[in-house]
């Protein structure tokens, strides 16, 4: 069966890729696999280790809630919807979660996330997929 990963963060335009994504897969009976991609904090200075756990649980009860709500989403399209939490920058736990699930067909995301430069025209993170992914990568503006 054919699989898309769809990468979602809880932004417009990953609600937008999302059902472009249902769209297509539908249309050749594909399944969509939707990721969140936990970002690591272990990057934050020693001053603030005691709160790493703590922000690290937000981070994950965020995005079982993106999850959630993206799956509802998802199955409006008609198909078969799984969900993933992955760990890592999102462009490299997409990226890496693409290459080594040999079904995955196709990598969709939005062209810009909830990131500091959402303003920007292709986010950093959808810029470092389409770079990095050996897989293919439809972006959604």
């Amino acid at each position: 069966m054919k699989k898309f990963l769809v990468g979602v963060d809880g932004s417009d335009l990953s609600l937008r890729a999302l059902r472009k994504a249902g769209e297509y897969a539908f249309g050749v009976k594909a399944q969509l696999v939707l990721a969140y991609a936990l970002a690591p904090v272990s990057h934050l200075s020693e001053v603030y280790t005691g709160q790493l756990a703590e922000l690290e649980a937000s981070d994950r009860k965020n995005g079982e809630v993106i999850l959630r709500d993206a799956a509802r989403v998802a199955r409006e399209s008609g198909c078969e919807v799984s969900v993933v939490m992955l760990n890592g920058s999102p462009a490299v736990a997409l990226a890496e979660r693409a290459e080594h699930d040999k079904d995955i067909d196709l990598v969709v995301v939005g062209s810009r996330g909830l990131g500091a430069m959402a303003s920007a025209i292709l986010g950093s993170v959808t810029d470092k997929l389409v770079r990095d992914c050996k897989k293919p990568v439809l972006v959604v503006h």
